[in-house]
Parts: C-alpha cells; structure tokens; sequence
C-alpha cells in the first residue's frame, strides 16, 4: 500500500462464519521467517494519525509455482478513537489459489500478554469491492475483531498468505512499500527468491537500497529501517507520479518477454464454435469490405457481449475462450478483446491483443516489466496501411473506423509471440479534433425586452456517445429540463421556445444538439435604472481550466488530458456599438488558450478553444501556469452594456472605455478533480 499502512474492513458483500476452514488455518510461525521485536515505547508523545505503528513487518519468499507473504503488525492505542481502526483486523486472499495461516493475535496490557486468538469469533466473508464497476475478484476477508481494548494497549497479529496465481508460473516480481502517511518506529522487509536467474530491481521516491545477502541458495533483499518519518502528498499529484518510497523486483528482462509469457493466453484459438462461427459468417455476408466487417465486428462485440469481470484467479489475467464467452454473453476486457480478435482473425483481418495500463497510460515504460504492470486489454488491428486501437468495452460507438473515439493509453504491449513489443499509442484529439463545439447565439436585436437565445452543440467520441446513453435512459424532455435549469441559474425568467432537436452522424461519429429559448426581461438593469447590460461566459471553456493555486508543491500537478472544447458566443446587435475586436492567444506548458473576436454587420462573435495536452504541470512551472490561467479566465466574458434609452456602446465592469470587461470573479460551475486516474468531470454542458 502507498497510501497507508491500516487494514481496513473493506465493503463486505455477504458473509459466513467459518473458524475452520481449509482456506483458513492456525499454525506456528515458519522457520524462514526473522522475527522482529519492538520497543513499546516508540512513537509516544509523538502525532501519528491513529494507532501508533511500533513494527511494520513483511517478509515474502518467492519461489516459480509458490509463494508465502508474511505479515506481522503492532499498534499501540493511545486513544479510545484509535481502537476502532486497531481492533478490526482484516486479512485478504484468493481462496482459488491462496491460503491463509494465522500465527497468532495478541493484545500486550501492561506487562501481561493476552492470547486473543478464538476460532469461533474469525469470519471468512465474501468481499466485491469493485462491484459497482461489474467486476468481481472472488477475494475473501479472513476478519477478526478484538473486544476489550483500551488506551495503552498493544495489538500483536502475525499471519502469513500461501499461494501463487498459476498464470505467473515460472517467474517472480513484487512491489514493495517503504514509506507512509503514518510514521513507523520499526519497518522491516526481507524479500527470497531463486538465485537461479537474473532479477531487476528499481527503487522510486527516494527509497533506500536493500542489504544483499545469499542464504541457502537464495537471494535475499533486506531493508531494516527505523523511525521512518511520515509522508504528506500533494493534492491532485498524477496518478503516475511516485510520491511514497518503493522498489520495484521482476525477473522479467524486458517487455518483449513479458509479452511472451503472456502469448500462451492471448492468442486466437484454433477452433471455436458452430455459434461463433455463424456470427462470422454473417458479418461476412452483411458487409462485402473488410472496413465494413471491421466496424460490424467491434459493434457486435461493443453492443452484444455485456461488460462483466469475474476476476478471481487465473482469470485476473487470462482470458477465457471466445465461444464461452459468447454463448455467456458476457466477458471482461480479455474476455471482450479476445473475441473481437477471433472474429476479426477469422475475417482475415490482423488483430492483436494490447496490453495497458489505463491509469498511468505512457509512464508504464517508466515501471519495471511485470505481472502486475497492466490493468486493461485493448485491440491493435491493422487495416489499409492504418493501424486501429480498438477498446472492445466501450458501449457501442458511432462513427466509422477513421472517426471514432480510439483508446487514449498512449503506450500498449502488443502480444504476438516473439515479436511482441510496446508501441506508442497516438492521441486523436493531437489532430485538433474537439470534445464539444458550442454555439450560443443572442438575439439582443429582435426585441427590446427579450432576448432569444439558440444553442448548438456539437460533440464528438466519448461526448457523444455518453450524451446518446443518457438520451436512451432519460429521454429527450428530461434532458431538455435539465438543460433549461442550467441556463435559469443566470437568467430565472428563461423559457423554451422550441423542443430540443437531435441529430446523429454515424459516419462522422459526431451528434449535434440544438435548444432554442427566450428570456424575458433579459437585460439587467443597474441601479440608476439608466443602463442595462448583457452578461455571457463561454462556460464550456471556463470550466475545462483546472485550478492550479498554490506555490508550495513538491509534485507535479494533475490535469485531466487529453480533452479539447470550444465555445462560440454570438451577439445579434441593433444600432451603433463602440467594438474594438482583438484576439488573444496564452500557449502554457500544459494547456492552451485563444479567443478571437469579430465584429461585421452588427454581428458580434467571441470564438474561444481551450485544449489541455499534457496530464500534468510540473512544479516548477505552477506558478506561471497559475498567472497564465488568471490570464485566459479574465478574458473569458462578454459584458454589452448601453442606456435604457440613446445611443449604445461596449463598456467593461471597471471603466467606460469601450474594451471588454470581466463581469465576474467567481465561477458558478463546479469542477471536480478525481484522483484514481486522475480523470476531471467536466461541468459544463453535460452537467445541466
């Protein structure tokens, strides 16, 4: 764990009592095992977030078909708020391949030493922590809770995980943690393993090197660290930045082998079914190119076979077989991926499966090669000198093959055998192509009193697609409502004048969504009752600008890439306006801004483009960014103002000067910053 060293009781989805068990056993410590003392006194008088961590011990013995993780934990509880965390103890594990030994659980009171172990109070429960996204381990947590405890008391528990998932037969790696966001008076780690065969190691954030030793025929890491300081990330780092200590042990040599290893899953089957079979055929028959049965392929796959993970061992890293997987209906990323594979395969197409990481996308070059480097397949498919990556779990996408959304990971193993190797996935939205393009054109000329409002919006990709999911489920007048409240928030009295229309190109790949409204009494009147105004933002752009305050970073910091908007304000005008168009271009290490005004025919246009480009902002340019950013905001308004009655003019919000002003300081939509991959939801259009 990066983050912390606390055993949470995680989510539990059902629940047995099972105090014997074969996955679940009460046995002495093994002999490889170093046992580690602790002082009871460390960490006192000192702030540490919770229970006091007197001894961190984790020592693994890694072998090609076993291996054994062993853990031993003390706390102190220097506070009745700290029991609740010290005295839920909760051990995890795959029973599919796993076991679990419990050496003992001990609670130190004063200077007496209390067995605490009872098997009739451990509970084996069904855990599915990822159940909301379709996805389902087939973990169990061994879990035990302590009674009794009270301020000073010290909390012992050693156990050790056997077991190795049979898919990395053969070969060793692990990740080891060394610093946290609690302290820890003791930390010790001792890594085995073969010293059969040549091992990578790679340490991050800092880490200290381990002692090297040989015993017994095996090579042995050791790091024996005392008093280890905690550690505070930054808000919003990116997901690939390494913030806390580690090291990294493989004994892959390269990422060529590790897709080697993997060829002995990824490849299409020699024989499938009568049923896979016919849908072959009938793509065959239906569409007479092979672009055409490239696009049928992946929208049956897309459409037909619903998204569903059953993770638990081998298959949290081998695909089942395509005719299984389409007669269940139903697969994961491997599962999807490997038939869309065999159907393109079959149809004389070449596919191959992708292997990424679809959190830190390119910087999974940065990490050593390893079985837990990945956690998505896609498809790399080759067609007419083009090369497509294709993400079977999508829902069904629009749009040809040149035109929809492709997998944005940046980097990919691509499995073919021995010529498997990690290629560069390129970003569509590098072309200039645009996530949305609004249009709002304001009719100030019609009608003294109202104004008319019309609002086009076109998107493209993930954005139409998502739209068109949320048309399917909600229907065409609840998005219509929803649209209409996000515009009454400035303007109450705003009403439609027309029903909202929606238009699909599935060629293209683009939807196009037009509003017509008008706002009664739309002008705002000042206080003298002499002047009125007309305020407008190209909220679209303003809300894809992250908030990038604060000087005191050690890391990077995160924005949601790659993603590209653009916002077009219209003004129809009547009579005479005091215009001084001008453009505005602000080019940041990350992002991108312009805006380019005209002004013909009393058509008044402001034509805004944001673009973020890159995930994240390093530290030393935070500042400027910030400066930058306040930049691009302060442009980013429109105020017409004139006399209630007279001659009409442009004036700002500070002066009569005829320039533009910035009504505004604040930002009436809300952005939110996810840190899991690091992922913005976006607040503009979509959120009404």
């Amino acid at each position: 764990m990066a983050g912390g060293v606390i055993l949470l009781l995680t989510f539990l989805f059902s629940h047995t009592a099972m105090a014997d068990t074969p996955q679940v056993k009460v046995m002495p410590t093994p002999d490889w095992v170093v046992v580690q003392s602790y002082d009871p006194n460390d960490l006192k008088g000192q702030p540490t977030g919770g229970p006091a961590y007197l001894l961190l011990s984790n020592q693994r013995r890694l072998e090609d078909k076993d291996s054994a993780y062993y853990g031993h934990r003390v706390m102190r509880v220097d506070d009745v708020s700290d029991a609740e965390d010290a005295s839920q103890i909760s051990l995890t594990f795959d029973p599919s391949y796993q076991w679990l030994a419990i050496h003992y659980i001990r609670v130190r009171r004063g200077d007496e030493v209390q067995d605490r172990y009872k098997a009739d109070r451990l509970k084996v429960l069904q855990n599915e922590t990822d159940a909301d996204r379709l996805m389902y381990n087939g973990e169990v947590t061994a879990s035990y809770i302590l009674k009794d405890i009270r301020p000073g008391d010290i909390i012992d528990y050693a156990y050790t995980i056997h077991g190795k998932n049979p898919v990395y037969f053969g070969h060793i790696g692990t990740d080891v943690g060394l610093r946290y966001s609690v302290p820890i008076a003791h930390r010790y780690v001792r890594i085995m393993m073969p010293n059969d065969r040549p091992i990578r190691t790679r340490a991050y954030a800092g880490a200290a090197e381990p002692k090297v030793t040989v015993e017994g025929g095996q090579h042995v890491l050791t790091w024996d660290l005392h008093d280890v300081p905690t550690h505070s990330a930054d808000d919003d780092e990116p997901v690939w930045y390494e913030s806390y200590a580690g090291y990294e042990i493989s004994d892959f040599r390269d990422w060529p082998s590790l897709g080697d290893h993997y060829t002995r899953y990824y490849h299409a089957p020699e024989k499938i079914s009568p049923a896979l079979q016919q849908v072959i055929d009938s793509i065959r028959t239906d569409h007479k190119t092979p672009v055409g049965q490239a696009r049928a392929a992946l929208r049956f796959v897309q459409a037909s076979i619903r998204y569903l993970g059953m993770e638990n061992g081998e298959g949290a890293y081998a695909p089942r077989d395509p005719s299984q997987v389409l007669d269940q209906r139903f697969g994961d990323c491997k599962d999807k991926t490997m038939l869309l594979v065999t159907i393109l395969e079959r149809l004389g197409i070449k596919a191959l499966p992708a292997l990424v990481d679809s959190r830190i996308r390119k910087h999974v070059r940065d990490r050593l090669p390893s079985a837990y480097a990945f956690d998505h397949v896609i498809t790399r498919m080759e067609l007419g000198g083009k090369v497509y990556w294709l993400d079977a779990t999508k829902d069904d996408q629009i749009g040809n093959l040149d035109n929809l959304e492709q997998a944005p990971f940046e980097a990919g193993l691509v499995i073919d055998g021995k010529a498997s190797r990690m290629e560069t996935i390129p970003l569509q939205l590098a072309d200039g192509r645009l996530n949305s393009d609004v249009t709002e054109t304001f009719d100030l000329a019609s009608d003294p009193k109202t104004v008319g409002l019309s609002v086009k919006t076109v998107m493209w990709g993930d954005s139409a697609d998502t739209f068109l999911s949320r048309l399917k489920r909600k229907g065409a007048a609840e998005i219509q409502k929803g649209y209409m409240n996000y515009y009454a928030k400035d303007h109450s009295s705003i009403k439609v004048a027309a029903p909202m229309t929606v238009k699909k190109d599935v060629e293209k790949g683009i939807v196009t969504v037009e509003e017509h409204y008008s706002i009664p009494d739309g002008w705002d009147l000042d206080d003298t009752k002499k002047n009125k105004s007309f305020t407008a933002w190209p909220t679209e752009v303003r809300a894809a600008m992250p908030d990038v305050k604060g000087n005191n970073r050690t890391s990077p910091r995160a924005i949601g890439y790659p993603h590209a908007v653009r916002h077009e304000l219209v003004f129809k005008l009547s009579g005479k306006w005091n215009m001084h168009p001008k453009n505005t271009d602000i080019k940041d290490t990350a992002f991108s801004f312009s805006k380019k005004e005209s002004f013909q025919k009393n058509i008044y246009k402001q034509i805004y483009v944001f673009r973020r480009d890159k995930g994240s902002i390093p530290v030393s340019d935070i500042a400027k960014s910030h400066k930058d950013l306040d930049k691009m905001w302060d442009a980013a308004s429109v105020s017409l103002s004139t006399p209630v009655s007279g001659a009409t003019k442009l004036v700002s919000n500070k002066d009569d000067t005829g320039s533009l002003g910035s009504p505004r300081s604040w930002l009436p939509w809300l952005i939110v910053a996810i840190a899991a991959g690091f992922t913005l939801v976006i607040t503009s259009r979509e959120r009404r």
